[in-house]
């Protein structure tokens, strides 16, 4: 069992810009007072492994990075894998990242879901496999509070490293996009910003919110989630690793009644933006942009024909990596 070195990290502050900010121009700096973080216990093996002890007793993990010249420009990304997948596979698989955090000033932040309560996963293992992101504990298929986690590791961060809110965001791949969501809409007040990449969101997450917020989304238009929004009904390939039987004798909240596209159009219409603009990429994906919004935000969204439940690369019809656009996205804001 591997040993952990407890910090008993205690900052006495409280995020907060400033209670009367205009929402039309953000303050650029943040006050920090009176806040007491939680804990953190650094694994003595893997010395980006952190345990950290959520306010309601949940001990969750991460990982981050940390860029050598941290300073008032610093910002925080979150970066959220996807179902079944680890903070460790995603900082392993897209090392790029780093690269870019390092070149753009920007610290990593890498939360670990845990398992979900599905019986019957991938056909008859137990509940409790796989690594998963809770929208709803009120909901079958999970019990976790992952919005206390994401809310709390960024209010940690932003507490220890001084940064604001507005200059926190998330990624995420699949469910993560879908968690990426999720702290925007439920923990709005420590994040200004997500990338969805083939993921969704739902009522469950949090959608509609009446706040806007900077919004990147890539898709594909053979993704065989993408392809069944708006249906209200079960995707087909849930019974890749549910039986069929299992779904439909069980009320798990597995339908997508709204399209990404209506969830992209809603955004930008909230945050009132005024100029549009599409770019093709390649022959396959398309690139629409809502600038001239609210509070400086921008809205992207690439879409890409007959492309699945995959990244982007730059040497596929997409065109883009997934690292060089987030970082281009949110150096915006």
């Amino acid at each position: 069992m591997k040993k952990l070195i407890y910090l008993n990290l205690i900052f006495l502050t409280i995020i907060s810009c400033s209670d009367d900010i205009d929402n039309n121009n953000l303050s650029e700096k943040c006050n920090i007072s009176n806040y007491e973080a939680n804990i953190i216990a650094v694994d003595s093996d893997d010395k980006e492994l952190n345990t950290f002890i959520v306010k309601n007793g949940d001990e969750r993990t991460f990982r981050f990075f940390e860029p050598s010249n941290i300073n008032e420009n610093t910002k925080i990304l979150f970066l959220i894998h996807g179902w079944g997948g680890t903070a460790k596979q995603f900082w392993d698989d897209l090392p790029e990242f780093r690269v870019k955090a390092e070149e753009n000033n920007y610290i990593l932040v890498y939360p670990n879901g845990k398992p979900n309560n599905y019986d019957g996963l991938l056909y008859g293992q137990p509940k409790g496999t796989w690594q998963w992101w809770c929208q709803d504990v009120s909901a079958g298929e999970c019990d976790t509070d992952d919005v206390s986690f994401l809310a709390e590791l960024a209010q940690t961060m932003q507490s220890k490293y001084n940064i604001c809110p507005k200059n926190t965001f998330a990624s995420g791949i699949s469910m993560g996009g879908v968690a990426t969501f999720l702290a925007n809409q439920k923990a709005s007040k420590h994040f200004n910003g997500a990338a969805s990449f083939i993921g969704s969101t739902f009522p469950a997450g949090g959608f509609p919110t009446a706040d806007a917020f900077p919004l990147l989304m890539f898709d594909g238009t053979n993704d065989p989630f993408f392809i069944t929004e708006g249906t209200g009904s079960i995707p087909s390939i849930i019974y890749n690793f549910w039986p069929e039987e299992t779904v439909l004798s069980r009320n798990y909240s597995i339908s997508f009644d709204t399209t990404r596209q209506t969830i992209f159009d809603y955004y930008a219409g909230n945050a009132n933006c005024s100029s549009y603009e599409k770019i093709q990429i390649t022959d396959s994906n398309s690139l629409v942009k809502w600038t001239n919004c609210d509070n400086g935000f921008e809205m992207w969204k690439y879409t890409v024909k007959d492309w699945g439940h995959t990244l982007p690369t730059l040497d596929s019809e997409a065109g883009i990596n997934y690292a060089d656009v987030v970082f281009e996205f949110f150096n915006k804001f």
